[in-house]
């Protein structure tokens, strides 16, 4: 893995927040690579639809650029999963 420290080019951050019956976890991804950052974001997206789908649950859906969110009508606080990627310069 490279040592990110040393980096003079762009950071991709992606932060996995997700949230059962009131128990949140948070997940980062950090990359510096965009391509990867993009399919990783769009692997994460597509895995809760599954899952989503799975579990024939029909939670709304909120979709724009790179923010995503998932959670049942009603119920954001209990439950939910949120998707956001960032990008930022490292000027270390």
């Amino acid at each position: 893995m490279k040592d990110l420290r040393k980096n003079k080019t762009e950071l991709y951050i992606i932060i996995e927040n997700s949230c059962c019956d009131g128990c949140e976890e948070i997940q980062t991804f950090i990359f510096d690579d965009e391509e990867t950052a993009h399919e990783k974001f769009e692997q994460l997206v597509a895995d809760d639809k599954a899952f989503l789908e799975e579990e024939e649950r029909d939670d709304i859906i909120e979709r724009s650029g790179y923010s995503y969110q998932s959670y049942p009508e009603g119920e954001y606080a209990e439950s939910h999963y949120t998707l956001d990627l960032f990008a930022a310069k490292h000027n270390a």
